[in-house]
């Protein structure tokens, strides 16, 4: 595990209630609706698709995946997150660091809001790779960033900023193909003047 990755889980580890407390309630609806939509689209018969919450924090969307009848895998690389997420969740939430991602086809889809943003952009292609790996042909994928171009520590924290015009550098390489990317706010209280990138991206079939 490299140096920036333990300290961001260690800051996670450490502030885990306070962190659960102030995203729990964050109505992600609507990003939820249409990423589920958009899986639905590429699998139209299959009666359960299977999605990965990775890095799924409190659980929040985990919970919603699981009302909507999809069968949910939920990994978090903090092990105090795991804990509060199975809780609220009702599940297992396995924890995993994000080197440690190694599915084959297993997912239809990957949801990894605001999860990603911690990963080094040096090691941002490995990282889109494995996800790569984790999807069945089709699978689709979700991710968001913090709008901007910055790369840096924050409260504890790493972050690595994306514009919209920037992330389709993402994908070169892989059989990833981007579909939309769209800005919007942050859902939490008093952040309404934070903007994210957010991403959907297919498997080639």
């Amino acid at each position: 595990m490299k140096d920036y990755e333990k300290k961001t889980l260690d800051t996670y580890n450490e502030t885990a209630q306070d962190f659960f407390d102030s995203t729990v309630g964050g109505d992600m609806t609507s990003l939820c609706d249409h990423f589920l939509e958009c899986v639905k689209t590429s699998f139209p018969k299959e009666d359960v698709p299977s999605i990965l919450d990775l890095g799924c924090g409190s659980g929040r969307d985990t919970k919603y995946f699981l009302t909507k009848g999809y069968r949910v895998t939920a990994v978090d690389g903090s092990a105090e997150l795991c804990r509060l997420a199975s809780d609220y969740t009702g599940i297992e939430v396995i924890n995993q660091t994000f080197e440690e991602l190694d599915y084959e086809e297993a997912f239809d889809g990957v949801w990894a809001c605001a999860s990603l943003l911690h990963v080094a952009k040096e090691d941002m292609h490995g990282m889109i790779c494995r996800i790569e790996r984790a999807l069945t042909p089709g699978g689709v994928f979700y991710t968001c960033f913090k709008n901007g171009s910055s790369e840096e520590f924050r409260g504890g924290r790493y972050y690595s900023d994306y514009s919209k015009d920037a992330v389709a550098e993402l994908f070169a390489d892989t059989n990833l193909r981007l579909q939309e990317t769209f800005l919007t706010g942050d859902v939490r209280d008093g952040r309404d003047s934070e903007q994210w990138v957010n991403i959907i991206a297919a498997k080639l079939k």
